[in-house]
């Protein structure tokens, strides 16, 4: 019975977790997804289960070739990890940074294969947005009036806009 309870248990952990999990057999067929993994790609469960996780891969080389790649390590180093681009059901590119690891048996089988994805794209969209705003800064102080410097803790000039360059008779990247 505890025996059962544990098991319960971690399946429900699995099931309920936040981030976006899949399992599949030595197949590569898909044998378990959780709920978040669902909401991340767009399929429902029955139209993923039983089926090869390859649909999800982008058709292009680049792509295919990553996915034997990680297949190949896992097989042969037992897991990986990095940022690959999966495929919703809609068509949709999903930035995702993978977790990839073999699942063993109690005698050291290789029996399948669970994944982790971490959505990248509120990070993308969070550092395009940074660089957005930094441009507009540049914009600013490369177009105002006045000599502008910015100096580093240690006293070096990290940026001087055009102003500043005439002021000096430097350009700027001398100054």
């Amino acid at each position: 019975r505890i025996a059962t309870e544990e098991q319960h248990r971690l399946s429900e952990a699995l099931r309920q977790s936040a981030l976006p999990m899949v399992m599949t057999n030595t197949d590569a067929k898909v044998t378990f997804l959780n709920t978040a993994f669902v909401q991340l790609m767009g399929y429902g469960t029955a139209e993923l289960i039983g089926n090869p996780i390859i649909r999800l891969v982008p058709d292009d080389p680049a792509s295919q070739q990553l996915h034997k790649d990680i297949v190949e390590q896992v097989a042969t180093q037992g897991g990986w990890a990095g940022e690959i681009v999966r495929q919703a059901k809609d068509g949709t590119p999903i930035p995702v940074y993978a977790t990839v690891a073999a699942i063993k048996d109690l005698s050291g089988r290789r029996t399948g294969h669970v994944a982790n994805y971490l959505d990248l794209r509120p990070l993308k969209r969070q550092a395009e947005a940074l660089q957005a705003s930094e441009a507009r800064y540049h914009s600013i102080l490369d177009n105002a009036p006045d000599a502008v410097f910015i100096a580093s803790r240690e006293g070096r000039y990290v940026y001087a806009n055009q102003q500043a360059s005439r002021l000096l008779g430097y350009s700027v990247e001398e100054i």
